[in-house]
């Protein structure tokens, strides 16, 4: 309370609200980005967006891609290679609407939906 926020700052210097609910700013930018990639993660065409998630977020291999997809392994890296591309382009333009004070104008709020058991290097969660 501001009692505790005084006695812990006794030169009577100003505290944000940040500080006095131990909110750093530092972890809001990490919440903002984290939703900002949600955000364009949901807005990649399916074909991306699928292959993207399997290798880059679940930790599947592309030769494991490939066999569950029904595609070539060279398929695979390259729809992950575009989609990674399409994504730093979508949070570039995240970034200059942040700057500008505006909101996405198309409306999508990624629900990003799981494609199976969550991978990571070998191991099934």
């Amino acid at each position: 309370d501001e009692i505790d926020v005084h006695r812990s700052n006794p030169d009577g210097a100003n505290v944000d609200a940040s500080q006095e609910c131990g909110v750093s700013d530092t972890s809001m930018l990490g919440v903002i980005e984290r939703l900002n990639l949600a955000r364009a993660i949901g807005r990649l065409p399916a074909g991306y967006k699928r292959l993207f998630l399997l290798h880059d977020v679940m930790g599947y291999q592309h030769n494991e891609i490939a066999k569950l997809v029904g595609c070539s392994i060279g398929c695979s890296k390259s729809q992950v290679h575009k989609a990674r591309k399409r994504l730093q382009h979508l949070l570039r333009g995240e970034q200059l609407q942040a700057r500008e004070g505006l909101a996405p104008t198309d409306g999508t709020d990624a629900a990003v939906t799981e494609i199976g058991p969550k991978r990571h290097s070998g191991v099934t969660y």
